[in-house]
C-alpha cells in the first residue's frame, strides 16, 4: 500500500514537471494559469501523502488490535495527535482535489475564449465549484459540533 502510493506520488510529479518543462518552453518561457494550479497540486500531493502514511500505519495496526487479528502490535496513540492527523488527512484531500479541479477550470478558460456562450458556462461551473469548496470546506469543522470537540471525531 505505501509502495503504491508513493509510486503513484512521484508519476503525478513527474507529469506534472514533464507538463510545466513542455509548456514553459512552448509558451515563451511562461507557465498559465493551469500549470500553476497544476503545480500546487502536486505540492499538495506530496505533503498529503507524508501526512498520510505517517497516520495510517499505527491506525491501521490500532483497528487490527481491536478487531483481534494482531496482537502485540498496538501503538498508542494520542487522541489529540490522531484527531489533527484526521482533520489534516481531510483537509489536505479537499485542498488536493479542488486544486486539481481549479487546473481544469483554468484550462478551460483558455479553451472556451471562442464563444461568449462557452465563458458564461465557465463562470457558471466556477461559481458552483468555488461554493461547494467552501461548503465542503466549512462543513469538515460543522462535523464535530463545536470547535472544543474536534477531537472527538470518530463519535460522529
Amino acid at each position: 500500500m505505501q509502495a503504491t502510493a508513493w509510486l503513484m506520488t512521484a508519476l503525478a510529479v513527474g507529469l506534472t514537471i514533464g507538463r510545466c518543462f513542455i509548456h514553459w518552453r512552448k509558451k515563451n518561457r511562461r507557465l498559465r494559469w493551469d500549470d500553476i494550479f497544476n503545480v500546487a497540486a502536486a505540492i499538495l500531493l506530496i505533503i498529503h501523502t507524508t501526512i498520510y502514511q505517517l497516520y495510517i500505519p499505527p491506525d491501521y495496526n490500532s483497528q487490527l488490535h481491536a478487531m483481534g487479528i494482531k496482537e502485540g502490535l498496538f501503538v498508542g496513540q494520542d487522541p489529540i495527535i490522531h484527531a489533527k492527523f484526521t482533520v489534516a488527512d481531510i483537509l489536505l484531500f479537499w485542498l488536493l482535489m479542488y486544486a486539481v479541479k481549479a487546473s481544469f477550470l483554468a484550462l478551460y478558460w483558455e479553451l472556451f475564449n471562442i464563444s461568449m456562450r462557452f465563458r458564461i458556462a465557465w463562470i457558471a461551473t466556477a461559481v458552483f465549484t468555488t461554493m461547494s469548496f467552501a461548503v465542503t470546506w466549512v462543513s469538515i469543522f460543522w462535523r464535530c459540533g463545536s470547535p472544543k470537540d474536534v477531537i472527538n471525531l470518530s463519535k460522529y
